[in-house]
């Protein structure tokens, strides 16, 4: 399983090989770019691949009280550091405990998609952990991002697109296959409702 997304250079010589045309280094990165950011779109995640390293998120709330809910489910944890509050950013009161003053849910999932907190407490909270929905891309998902850059590059380009999809002359028709950019387009939806979190 990568680690990472495609790289230009692995672009590159995927749309070669499949015969979708040449692409330059420049290009190809600003494909998968663009690609990229369609997945994270289209599953409702950003950052979809998880930083190894902990981030520092801030969320503003009208205040914390007991059974309250924090929703992280457009920017889910793979793994929690800490969650402090404070009346102002930057001024944290308290560090939270777990299982003392807060849950992470859904209990024994994969990911966190939110927090219940379980005292009062200040309007900020911050939150350090590692946040995505993957710590890795999984190979469906890796080729979903090739299928998207590809369809651009395509889209773009001068070259035909696919054929004709019937074709009937008198009592004779023909199917022929989707157009390229259709198909390789179907195939990243099919991945991204595959992997939607909610």
């Amino acid at each position: 399983m990568p680690s990472q997304y495609p790289t230009g250079s692995e672009f590159q010589t995927y749309a070669s090989a499949k015969g979708y045309g040449s692409v330059t280094l420049d290009e190809a990165t600003r494909l998968v770019g663009v690609a990229v950011r369609r997945w994270e779109s289209a599953i409702g995640v950003r950052p979809y691949l998880g930083a190894s390293q902990t981030r520092t998120y801030l969320f503003p709330v009208e205040s914390i009280e007991e059974g309250s809910s924090l929703d992280l489910s457009d920017l889910p944890l793979i793994s929690l550091t800490s969650v402090r509050l404070g009346a102002t950013p930057g001024t944290w009161v308290r560090t939270l405990a777990e299982p003392t003053d807060f849950v992470r849910f859904p209990l024994n999932g994969p990911l966190t998609t939110s927090l219940r907190f379980l005292s009062s407490g200040d309007r900020y909270v911050e939150i350090q952990g590692a946040f995505g929905a993957s710590s890795d891309v999984p190979d469906d998902v890796f080729d979903a991002v090739l299928c998207m850059a590809s369809a651009l590059l395509l889209e773009n380009s001068q070259a035909p697109n696919g054929a004709i999809k019937r074709l009937q002359q008198g009592s004779v028709a023909v199917e022929y296959v989707a157009p390229t950019a259709d198909r390789l387009r179907a195939r990243f939806e099919e991945v991204a409702v595959s992997r939607r979190l909610l």
